[in-house]
């Protein structure tokens, strides 16, 4: 039951990151999303992840907290990865690697 939270918890976390991690890369291809759509994105993807994290305390008993961490942590290390990305991107060209 463990193995299949975490992976559940993975795909979860991956399916919450994606639409604001396209938005964020579009941004950065020199697209211009609106603020609006950058917080409906936020919003969608924090509310989903808080759902289903809840959906998953109710069905998978005490394997819910292996779901949780699962989903925060791909989450997470997702948004990292794009905070690094965005970083390089804003550095001048100067002193970009």
């Amino acid at each position: 039951m463990a193995i299949f939270a975490g992976l559940s918890g993975f795909a979860a976390g991956l399916a919450g990151a994606v639409p604001g991690l396209a938005l964020a890369r579009r941004a950065r291809k020199g697209g211009h999303p609106s603020v609006a759509a950058g917080l409906a994105t936020i919003l969608g993807s924090l509310g989903a992840l808080t759902l289903l994290i809840g959906v998953a305390y109710r069905a998978l008993g005490g394997a819910w907290t292996v779901f949780a961490a699962a989903a925060i942590a791909i989450y997470l290390v997702l948004w990292w990865i794009e905070a690094f990305l965005a970083w390089r991107w804003m550095r001048p060209l100067g002193q970009r690697r």
